[in-house]
């Protein structure tokens, strides 16, 4: 065992005499190396998806997005965001989804890709941003949290009194949320007198309450 560490002890300080006999690298190189992070395993363990960040000098920012392995293979760009990032991979409990964070709406909503590839579809249509999506056993429907204002109407109070704030007395608060999944809706295109597109694609608030705030949550394994 002495040996065996005496031997790692030796070959840690060669091999950081040998970095240091190095060039130094520049400030470009360091913030220009690429990482990899969030890993999800398929649920028949044959695939994995991943993000991969990397530097967009054109536009000034780090980009991060979807990239995906089957069978062990070379890995492949799934998304493609160029005014954005992607992130918070997902699989489906089927195995035959990837859903991930996006914005391309002006707010950060849930997109799915299939794993046979194609376009990724918007699989929520909430107010604002959502956040820590998770799907439910099924497969057919996907929670998530979505941040509710619980203060008075801020423009109209203004206009009639000027700015001011009532310390914690307004804040907003993460509720939890459910949204149906649909396949055949992806591909559906409402047409203008349509009433019941929106019906179908609304999200559901499951507790309503202003002052309960949810942090995290997990499906019951029926999905119930």
């Amino acid at each position: 065992m002495n040996r065996v560490f005496l031997a790692t002890v030796s070959l840690c300080l060669m091999a950081s005499h040998s970095l240091f006999a190095q060039k130094a690298p520049t400030f470009e190189e360091i913030i220009s190396l690429q990482s990899v992070s969030n890993p999800k395993i398929s649920p028949d363990g044959n695939h994995v998806v991943f993000q991969k960040q990397t530097i967009d000098w054109e536009n000034n920012r780090f980009d991060t997005e979807i990239w995906m392995s089957k069978n062990g293979g070379t890995p492949y760009q799934l998304t493609n965001n160029p005014n954005g990032s992607s992130n918070s991979p997902q699989w489906s409990p089927d195995g035959k989804w990837v859903s991930f964070m996006t914005n391309t709406t002006g707010s950060s909503q849930v997109h799915v890709i299939s794993v046979n590839g194609g376009a990724p579809f918007q699989a929520t249509h909430a107010d604002r941003s959502v956040f820590g999506h998770e799907w439910s056993p099924d497969s057919k429907k996907i929670a998530f949290l979505q941040n509710v204002d619980n203060s008075v109407d801020q423009k109209e109070r203004e206009r009639k009194y000027g700015a001011y704030a009532v310390e914690d007395g307004e804040f907003t608060s993460s509720q939890l949320w459910v949204s149906n999944f649909d396949p055949d809706l992806l591909n559906y295109r409402p047409l203008p007198n349509d009433t019941t597109y929106e019906s179908k694609i609304k999200p559901t608030l499951l507790i309503r309450a202003n002052r309960f705030h949810v942090t995290s949550f997990i499906w019951s394994p029926d999905g119930s």
